[in-house]
């Protein structure tokens, strides 16, 4: 997306300090074979967004939504 696409999605909010964005890569290959490549166990790539479909198709859209949920 270009400065114009951002501005029409999220409109005047960049200069509002309440505007958070956040990503995450969701994962389709496993975390042991990222750990062979990356060097990082499953924990740390969680801490950097990075979750992982197939292991935890039934959670990780919680995961994601419970971490950039404010606390109570």
């Amino acid at each position: 997306m270009g400065e114009y696409s951002y501005r029409w999605f999220y409109g005047d909010g960049f200069g509002n300090p309440k505007v958070v964005l956040d990503s995450f890569i969701v994962s389709n290959t496993p975390s042991h074979e990222m750990k062979k490549l990356w060097g990082i166990d499953k924990p740390a790539m969680q801490t950097r967004h990075i979750v992982f479909q197939e292991e935890g198709k039934d959670s990780y859209v919680r995961a994601m939504l419970e971490e950039v949920s404010p606390s109570p």
